[in-house]
């Protein structure tokens, strides 16, 4: 194969496979869909409610691929993504998003916390939960 058939390939295989991390949501949410945009918005703390103006509440995983899937979207290392969040704590603009030892955690705290967004792995099987488009 020629490189440039070598990286059409590449891209065409990148572009059908399936994502490897969901952004999830608990059932009370009505939005199904949220562009890139509304989702670093809602991870930055600088978006805090729905639209139906319900309150959003964040989670994470303190560790593990849903973190890492996390903050190479939102385009943050996890010191950075704590001190932005520290900050709006400390100014009084916000609450930290609730931290959980891995993805599964995560995904049973959405299932069961009205209004929680997060973002986990495949892995998670996450159950309980809906799944939130990315426009």
């Amino acid at each position: 194969m020629l490189p440039t058939q070598i990286l059409l390939l590449s891209l065409l295989t990148a572009a059908i496979a399936p994502a490897a991390e969901l952004f999830i949501a608990n059932p009370s949410v009505k939005t199904v869909s949220l562009t890139t945009a509304e989702i670093k918005a809602l991870f930055s703390g600088t978006r805090t409610v729905w639209p139906d103006k319900s309150a959003a509440v964040i989670a994470l995983a303190s560790s593990g691929p849903g973190q890492e899937a996390l903050m190479a979207f939102i385009g943050k290392t996890p010191s950075q993504f704590q001190m932005a969040w520290k900050k709006r704590v400390f100014t009084g603009s916000g609450l930290m998003p609730t931290s959980l030892p891995d993805d599964q955690a995560v995904a049973a705290f959405v299932a069961k916390t009205p209004g929680a967004f997060a973002m986990v792995s495949l892995d998670a099987a996450p159950a309980g939960v809906i799944v939130i488009a990315v426009e």
